[in-house]
């Protein structure tokens, strides 16, 4: 075994920790088969997936990885945490819905979400950069992951909604305030690149699991420059943006559907409808 480990070593374009290197090692048998496997995996892009029981039993789920792997401009592996659908056989971190903390009914979604990210931060099964992606959230077009990298906000939200969710976003925006951060709005239902090591750092500064933040706005928001986000799409401010992100807040035609031109999908919940459900199918059915 040492003579392997030493023999990793010696390999310069690898770059992973002892921890890993041991795990690599004796899950491959052979120490060379372990580096040319830690190569592909180098090359491959990790979509995380958070998922609670549904009654549609994860069709938009498997409609949402189906995107994926029809649009992703490269190679995707994908990762289920939490519960999972019958029909899911891939990779999969089993993980009940959080009870630990007791809070106002409306708020327990968010800590359960919470709960799952703390989790995935420290998860073996997570590679070190992800992409976390909601199961409502479709890819309708080629998308490279440079493209996912570019920082998009909501510059339409109004501090003034009074919903859990913006109550939320109130209190991320004050505690990023306290920190110095700017506060924009980055929790457009779309996907967000995380790196397990800003995310541990960020759950020790800001007290988490008793505060509870959204971790997605407040990542953005804590590791980057105002300056170099964007608006998710549209015109603003007169300036015409790219539609990165369509997200839908009433229930469409087929024919306007069809015209959507973005590189996502995303819809409140009311829109999951039959006209949806056939649209997506006939993408990625």
């Amino acid at each position: 075994m040492i003579i392997l480990l030493l023999a990793l070593f010696a390999d310069k374009s690898v770059e992973f920790d002892l921890k890993s290197m041991c795990l690599f090692v004796l899950r491959h048998g052979d120490v060379w088969t372990a580096i040319v496997d830690l190569r592909r995996n180098e090359s491959l892009t990790q979509f995380v997936y958070f998922y609670v029981q549904a009654p549609d039993h994860g069709e938009e789920l498997r409609l949402s990885i189906a995107s994926v792997k029809t649009h992703f401009v490269g190679d995707a592996t994908f990762l289920v945490i939490g519960e999972k659908p019958a029909w899911y056989d891939g990779p999969h971190l089993p993980l009940k819905q959080f009870t630990g903390i007791r809070d106002n009914p409306a708020r327990m979604p968010f800590r359960d979400t919470q709960h799952k990210i703390m989790v995935a931060a420290g998860s073996d099964l997570v590679e070190e950069e992800f992409v976390w992606i909601m199961d409502d959230c479709f890819m309708l077009k080629a998308t490279t992951l440079d493209e996912m990298r570019i920082l998009h906000y909501d510059p339409w939200y109004r501090i003034n909604v009074k919903t859990t969710w913006n109550q939320l976003i109130r209190i991320t925006f004050a505690a990023l305030a306290k920190h110095g951060k700017s506060q924009l709005q980055y929790g457009i239902h779309g996907p967000h690149i995380f790196t397990k090591t800003n995310l541990r750092a960020m759950f020790q500064k800001y007290d988490f699991p008793q505060s509870l933040l959204l971790f997605e706005i407040l990542y953005q928001n804590e590791y980057s420059e105002p300056q170099n986000a964007v608006p998710y799409g549209a015109n603003w401010q007169g300036v015409e943006y790219s539609m990165f992100l369509k997200r839908l807040l009433r229930p469409m035609t087929r024919e306007q559907l069809e015209a959507i031109d973005s590189n996502f999908l995303n819809y409140q919940a009311k829109v999951w409808n039959t006209t949806m459900k056939m649209f997506l199918l006939s993408r990625f059915g």
